[in-house]
C-alpha cells in the first residue's frame, strides 16, 4: 500500500506538474490570443485613420486641381486675346506694306520731276484757303440774321481772327465776343 500510494501520489504529483505547465501554455496562449487582437485593432485602427486622411488627401486635391483648371483657364483666356492681338498687329502690318510696296520708289526721281506737283498741290492749297474764307465771309453774313453768334464767334476765332475783328464781322460788342470766349473757355489771353 505504501507503493500503491506513493504512486498514487507520484502520479497525482506528475499530473499536477503537467496540469501547470498546460495552464501556461493555455496563458500564454490567451495571452498570444490578445497580442494579436490587440496588434489587429491597432493596424484596424491605423487602416480606418489612413483612409480618413486619404479622404481628407483627396478632397484637398480635388480643390487644388479645380483651382489649377480654373487658373488654366484664365490663362487660355489672356493667350486667346494676345493671339488675336498678335493677329490684328500682322493684318495691320500687311496692309502697310502693300501701302508701302504701291508708293512710288523715290530713289529715282529728281528734284526738278517734283517741283511741277509740288506748285500745283501749293495752288490747290491757296484756292482752298481763299474758299474757306469766302465760306468764313458767307457764314458771318448768314449769322448775322441769327440773334445766337455764340459758334460762329468761336469759328471766327479759331481761324486766328482777333476779337475787334470779329466784334466788327459780327456787327456785335467787343465784350459781348469776350462773353462767348470766356463762356466756352476757349482762350485764356486776348
Amino acid at each position: 500500500m505504501n507503493n500503491t500510494l506513493n504512486f498514487i501520489s507520484m502520479f497525482l504529483l506528475f499530473f499536477g506538474c503537467i496540469l501547470i505547465a498546460i495552464s501556461f501554455f493555455i496563458k500564454s496562449k490567451d495571452s498570444n490570443k490578445n497580442k494579436v487582437q490587440n496588434e489587429s485593432t491597432d493596424v484596424f485602427d491605423t487602416i480606418k485613420e489612413s483612409e480618413h486622411n486619404s479622404e481628407i488627401n483627396r478632397e484637398e486635391t480635388t480643390q487644388k486641381l479645380l483651382a489649377i483648371n480654373e487658373y488654366s483657364d484664365f490663362v487660355l483666356e489672356e493667350i486667346e486675346k494676345k493671339h488675336k492681338e498678335l493677329l490684328f498687329m500682322y493684318q495691320l502690318i500687311n496692309e502697310k506694306e502693300k501701302k508701302v510696296n504701291q508708293t512710288p520708289n523715290l530713289k529715282n526721281l529728281n528734284v526738278d520731276d517734283l517741283k511741277e506737283p509740288v506748285e500745283k498741290i501749293l495752288e490747290i492749297k491757296k484756292e482752298v484757303t481763299e474758299v474757306k474764307k469766302e465760306m468764313t465771309y458767307q457764314s458771318v453774313t448768314m449769322a448775322q440774321g441769327v440773334t445766337n453768334n455764340n459758334q460762329v464767334v468761336l469759328q471766327l476765332f479759331n481761324e486766328g481772327k482777333d476779337v475787334k475783328e470779329i466784334a466788327k464781322a459780327l456787327g456785335i460788342g467787343i465784350g459781348e465776343v469776350k462773353l462767348v470766349l470766356d463762356l466756352f473757355k476757349e482762350v485764356k489771353d486776348y
